[in-house]
């Protein structure tokens, strides 16, 4: 089972998922361990054509290991603390 059907998206309903480009990809290359390299996953990242989808997906289940859209988990968090606080911002 690939990393992406395990953990498969809601949002704008199932069609988008027929596009993945990580479809088949065994899930340790988008859940490299301590050390190794996430060259792989993030470049089957940048030529799927459902990125934009997969990114909106992340950005509300805040999944926290793996390499998600193209972005490691450090991105990820850094992505997540600025609109938690643009969120914040607007809300004043």
């Amino acid at each position: 089972m690939s990393a992406a059907t395990q953990h498969r998206p809601a949002v704008g309903g199932e069609e988008w998922w027929a596009y993945i480009a990580c479809a088949g990809v065994p899930e340790h290359v988008f859940f490299p361990g301590p050390g190794r390299s996430a060259r792989t996953a993030r470049e089957i990242c940048g030529r799927c054509p459902v990125r934009a989808q997969c990114l909106e997906e992340v950005l509300r289940l805040r999944p926290r290991t793996g390499i998600w859209a193209g972005l490691t988990q450090p991105q990820l968090q850094e992505l997540y603390r600025r609109r938690d606080q643009r969120r914040t911002a607007s809300r004043r």
